[in-house]
């Protein structure tokens, strides 16, 4: 039991973190800049959303933002704390993946996934509506990473890992295109989790 909840140790120190960075002064945050023109087209619900994503150049990134204001409404506390969470489940989901591959090197694992977390030249967290996706999309792209790393880890059950790995990142496809390039740290974490397997089938054969 106690070794379960140190596996939480890092994901919360990286909320905490998080929270400190970012959190503290939410309830003073408001909308700025292109905020108020996603809540303009908004407030004629998903046909006013559809509209803007398809003048802006990418209408497969309109259903996220709708089913994200049916939630939340137009509340800049609501909007803030929901964009700190996907950019904390962004972060955690990286640090699953740099955990399969580093098992035995939790602190490296840690300062990686924190420098990723409060990395100081992305200064855009406080436009939430604006940005929310970026993170979302991060969170789907890096749980397909986790699960490829886990489809070579695991070979009884590749075939599910590896369909959980191509439907994550469909839905990646369907978010802002801002994150597209990171699709190529999958070969480096598959070519990194490669020697795994080999160790692991000259184990088996032993």
């Amino acid at each position: 039991m106690k070794d379960k909840l140190r596996l939480w140790d890092a994901p919360l120190m990286l909320f905490v973190l998080l929270g400190l960075s970012f959190g503290t002064m939410i309830p003073w945050l408001g909308y700025a800049f292109d905020e108020w023109h996603f809540i303009y087209y908004s407030t004629r619900g998903a046909q006013g959303l559809g509209e803007l994503f398809h003048y802006d150049g990418h209408p497969q990134a309109a259903l996220s933002y709708i089913e994200s204001f049916k939630i939340l409404g137009y509340s800049p506390v609501y909007w803030h704390v929901y964009s700190l969470i996907w950019r904390w489940l962004a972060v955690f989901t990286f640090w699953l993946c740099l955990k399969s591959i580093w098992p035995h090197s939790q602190r490296q694992n840690f300062f990686a996934a924190a420098l990723f977390a409060i990395y100081p030249l992305f200064t855009l967290q406080v436009y939430p509506i604006t940005f929310f996706e970026i993170w979302f999309g991060y969170t789907l792209l890096f749980l397909s990473f986790f699960f490829t790393i886990l489809a070579i880890q695991r070979l009884e059950k590749k075939l599910i890992f590896m369909l959980l790995a191509i439907l994550l990142a469909v839905g990646h496809i369907f978010t802002k295109e801002y994150a597209w390039f990171v699709e190529l740290m999958r070969p480096v974490f598959i070519w990194l989790a490669l020697p795994q397997l080999a160790c692991c089938e000259k184990r088996s054969r032993n």
